[in-house]
């Protein structure tokens, strides 16, 4: 059998010399679901007979000498957003909320597909991706320490990928709900360039902000990932160390609101980098000020227009967080939502050309270490949680989260590298660097 945690690269060379088989490993990853499920609640559907079903057309292409590529064969899962024909989709909701049988699949689910993917199930997420558990479906627990949130809201793919359920996931990002669980989990999470990865067949937050990316145990198989949502292809070599500009965005990795543990660990990392070669600069985004503030002005109007008419029939079954938000949605005026979409494009012009010279600009992924619960995406804490993170959604630029080292209780901090739009691939060769560098993703111990 496979080590759970090996890269994925490893796991399509086991698979096609025969010393693993599609079907048992399909077999074993549920068996690590069942042993982990009553901690973690990472899952909100298993797919069982179809992932069999998948695994067993893998072995036998396989076996004949028919190649799909590095992910033909292997265990992954999907955020309960993301559809599947045959499959309800939960939404992380109550039972009135949730889809019937969906009559075809998601289009990134048929990219997984046809790479010869098995998906396992669909991952539990915060209520709609709005930021809030509803009590029915309770929140996902962090690997690292169950009494504590995987993050949200794409939390399920985090802690089942950090805990050794499945090699990936897929998960949606619309203030960060990619990086943030990825960072809590100590894991690799990429929030791609805004639209390089389809979102027909994901039920939408907010169009102007969401974006669909693999998270993964490494910067290399989130690469692998990616090109196979996405489609695109070419090199994956990383990009020497000492060849590497970066710059530090200083309203970022110097906000008052950074957490001694983590500004610890990020400012080891910046030595180590510097050590290998790299050119660190601190830069200035003087045009963040206010980005929290805009980012939702963006969000709540458009979430409560996707909402209206399951809103109007079915209040009383949403939770209380997420009632509440759609409720103010309406309360944005349309010259407010305007001017916070002009915000959002001078801010992608500044972003371009202070990036400019540089290969990517970095931060900390998260001011603080995984905490009990997740913050509202509307209050004072849940702004400073989208402090490193809401900038890649505003510009539609990648955006993505690799683990750093340990902070405050031994819980993983993450580091976030900010690259070009379009530059998703060059973005994760930089990553893929920075990683080789730093300490091994850690492995829980559930």
């Amino acid at each position: 059998m496979l080590d759970p945690f090996c890269r994925i690269a490893d796991a399509a060379k086991a698979l096609r010399d025969g010393s693993a088989d599609p079907v048992e490993e399909t077999q074993a990853a549920f068996e690590r679901i069942a042993r982990a499920e009553p901690r973690l609640n990472a899952f909100s559907l298993l797919a069982e007979d179809h992932a069999i079903a998948r695994a067993t057309r893998a072995r036998a292409e396989l076996r004949s000498g028919f190649d799909r590529g590095p992910f033909h064969g292997v265990p992954v899962s999907v955020k309960d957003l993301i559809d599947m024909g045959g499959l309800v989709t939960g939404y992380g909701t109550s039972a009135p909320l949730r889809s019937g049988p969906q009559p075809r699949n998601a289009e990134l689910v048929d990219r997984l597909e046809a790479a010869g993917a098995v998906i396992v199930g669909k991952n539990n997420c915060l209520e709609f991706a709005y930021g809030a558990v509803n009590p029915e479906v309770g929140q996902t627990n962090n690997p690292h320490d169950p009494n504590r949130t995987a993050g949200g809201s794409s939390g399920g793919g985090a802690a089942a990928v950090a805990a050794g359920l499945v090699w990936g996931a897929v998960g949606t990002d619309t203030g960060g709900s990619i990086r943030i669980p990825a960072a809590y989990c100590g894991i690799t999470g990429l929030k791609p360039s805004f639209g390089a990865v389809s979102l027909e067949g994901v039920f939408p937050l907010s169009p102007t902000l969401d974006h669909a990316g693999p998270m993964t145990r490494s910067a290399a198989d989130a690469l692998a990932m990616f090109d196979v949502l996405s489609g695109q292809d070419g090199a994956t070599d990383p990009l020497p160390a000492r060849r590497l500009r970066l710059g530090v965005i200083r309203e970022q990795a110097r906000h008052p609101a950074i957490r001694p543990d983590v500004l610890e660990t990020f400012d080891k990392t910046l030595e180590m980098l510097a050590a290998a070669g790299a050119v660190i600069e601190e830069v200035s985004l003087p045009e963040l000020a206010g980005f929290g503030e805009r980012l939702v002005e963006i969000l709540l109007p458009e979430a409560a227009l996707i909402h209206a008419t399951r809103l109007a029939a079915h209040d009383a079954d949403y939770g209380p967080q997420t009632l509440a938000q759609l409720q103010a949605g309406p309360e944005v005026s349309a010259m407010t939502y305007l001017a916070a979409r002009d915000y959002a494009r001078a801010l992608a012009g500044a972003y371009a050309r202070r990036l400019a010279g540089f290969d990517a600009l970095i931060a900390p992924s998260v001011a603080w270490v995984a905490p009990r619960e997740d913050p509202a995406v509307d209050g004072e804490d849940g702004f400073v949680e989208m402090l490193c993170s809401g900038l890649g959604n505003l510009v539609g630029a990648p955006s993505v989260s690799i683990f750093a080292g340990p902070g405050e209780a031994g819980m993983p901090v993450g580091l976030t590298l900010n690259g070009p739009t379009g530059g998703d691939r060059m973005l994760m060769r930089v990553a893929a660097e920075i990683e080789s560098l730093l300490p091994p993703s850690p492995r829980p111990a559930l």
